[in-house]
């Protein structure tokens, strides 16, 4: 976004006034958007919001769909604006702190919400920021602003995958909510006895590990139940041999609500990155201890395990 704006149009109403009232001393980004345009509110009508302001609220609630946290953008509050927009000061105050949340949105969405550079990450995100004034301008007139917004976030197949693993484990969480960690053994193999197995396969049933039929009532580790935890096994990382060892269990054991806020942290990864999906790249996941490399020009593309070793505490 520019940090100076260089039309001031003398506001014509009286809701144009309070709005003008309300962005002096603001930030830039603001003023940016209401100056040129004389102050004119942006999302209501006739004393009412409009479709594209709805639309625009609508995003801001579901904000944790992206891996956002809705109350960051005044979530829980909208319905309550709403329906107390009477008079002037009301319609001016709604408009600017739509503004102002779809602006934070926005910018969450397209560059996340921590600088890395703070986190020792060296990306340059100014080449990312957006002008303000057109990106408002396009959703406030937009027939779908939601493609507004999704036009701004990463495009790489792996973001959207997150996404969809994001809504995954939300789901998890909640059917798996006050559910008490598998008692664990020093190692089950095959054909031996584990009193808690029918919970084991619930639990791999809602991972997607274990087919949705299955059914185990028994206690004895056979069958179905091995190759789903050999499933699980294979997806993280661990030698896939049906055996449940110590690893093994603590990678059951690992809360819903710890994979939904490891997702979140490499959802906001991903929007730090420069955006070129049609460039070259190479991606390690360091939890998978793999490396993918894909060539733009030919297409080719590479996958194999590399090492990951720990310097100083942090995995390089």
């Amino acid at each position: 976004s520019l940090s100076a704006q260089t039309v001031d149009v003398a506001p014509a109403t009286p809701a144009a006034k309070q709005v003008r009232s309300l962005v002096d001393g603001g930030s830039f980004d603001l003023r940016n958007v209401y100056a040129p345009a004389g102050y004119a509110l942006v999302w209501s009508r006739g004393g009412r919001p409009t479709a594209q302001a709805q639309a625009v609220i609508a995003q801001l609630e579901t904000a944790s769909a992206k891996g956002l946290v809705a109350t960051d953008y005044a979530g829980g509050q909208w319905a309550t604006r709403v329906a107390n927009l009477r008079g002037d000061a009301a319609l001016a105050r709604f408009d600017v702190d739509l503004t102002s949340a779809a602006l934070q949105y926005a910018s969450d969405l397209r560059v996340g919400r921590v600088n890395p550079r703070e986190v020792d990450f060296d990306f340059d995100l100014d080449a990312k920021k957006l002008y303000t004034p057109a990106l408002i301008q396009q959703i406030a007139t937009s027939n779908d602003p939601a493609a507004v917004f999704a036009s701004i976030e990463p495009k790489h197949e792996d973001y959207r995958r997150l996404l969809a693993a994001l809504a995954t484990y939300r789901r998890i969480e909640a059917a798996s909510t006050d559910e008490a960690p598998l008692p664990v053994v020093a190692k089950l193999k095959v054909g031996q006895t584990y009193d808690a197995l029918p919970r084991m396969a619930a639990l791999l049933r809602r991972l997607g590990d274990l087919d949705a039929n299955t059914v185990v009532t028994g206690t004895t580790y056979e069958g179905a139940i091995v190759g789903g935890v050999k499933h699980f096994q294979s997806r993280h990382g661990l030698e896939a041999d049906g055996v449940i060892g110590k690893t093994t269990f603590a990678q059951l054991n690992v809360p819903a609500s710890t994979r939904v806020q490891q997702i979140e942290w490499a959802i906001e990864r991903w929007r730090w990155i420069p955006e070129n999906p049609d460039a070259s790249s190479i991606i390690v996941n360091i939890p998978e201890f793999t490396l993918r490399a894909r060539n733009a020009d030919s297409g080719e593309e590479l996958t194999m395990r590399v090492v990951v070793e720990t310097l100083f505490g942090a995995a390089v």
